[in-house]
């Protein structure tokens, strides 16, 4: 009998120990997944970099910088954030440092920057011709264009908020948020490859594209644009 109570006390303390370990995990998830949103820039410069790869370690979700240097990406607790950029040196960040930052700041390559490079009259090291990097993406600015409805900003909002069909599934029906999207425009206008950067349930997200699709044309435009739906 006593070696049973004995067994039972120590199974009881570890049964214990394990609902604190739960409970501790718990709170430590609380408030995750989270919207990671942010400018990258450079760190010598301030000029904002286009094309940025932001991508969640280990994983293949991820997202690219705008021509402003934006993005915004859904991530995970304890999650790893990195972000490169072809002659800048890499950065990884975790999540719960990420969040609390709006503003990236990412610095070139020494060891790129000192390749020897062919440029149009010549062979010159990139330290000499690095100056010129900054201005790559103020010119990008003017030869990439970034699409805009047709019918303005102002109108394409209302549009959605007055075609939205709420979803009216049990999963989905009460659900209140953001559906962001994000998706090329091709030369007739019309969206292609639509994503969902950030979604909340599968009928809301399925609403999210329908109206991205069968909505008002858009100018077209070589840089990746996003949409929010508001549930």
């Amino acid at each position: 009998m006593r070696n049973l109570d004995f067994s039972t006390k120590v199974f009881r303390l570890l049964m214990l120990v394990l609902l604190l370990f739960s409970v501790q995990i718990s709170r430590a998830d609380e408030g995750w997944p989270r919207t990671l949103k942010g400018r990258i820039v450079d760190a010598k410069s301030g000029e904002t970099l286009i094309g940025v790869n932001i991508q969640i370690l280990g994983t293949t979700t991820g997202t690219i910088s705008d021509f402003d240097g934006g993005f915004q990406l859904v991530i995970k607790a304890n999650s790893v954030i990195q972000f490169s950029y072809v002659g800048y040196k890499p950065i990884e960040i975790k999540a719960e440092e990420a969040v609390k930052k709006t503003v990236f700041q990412m610095e070139e390559d020494a060891g790129v920057l000192e390749e020897v490079v062919v440029v149009g009259y010549g062979k010159k090291k990139k330290s000499n011709v690095a100056g010129a990097t900054a201005k790559i993406n103020l010119k990008a600015k003017e030869k990439y264009k970034t699409p805009q409805p047709v019918i303005g900003k102002r109108k394409y909002k209302k549009y959605l908020e007055e075609n939205l069909i709420r979803p009216n599934d049990e999963s989905c029906k009460d659900v209140k948020g953001e559906v962001v999207l994000s998706f090329f425009v091709d030369k007739e206008g019309r969206p292609q490859n639509i994503t969902v950067v950030h979604g909340l349930c599968e009928s809301a997200d399925k609403e999210a594209i329908r109206l991205v699709k069968e909505g008002p044309k858009w100018t077209p435009g070589d840089l990746p644009t996003r949409v929010t739906v508001e549930f």
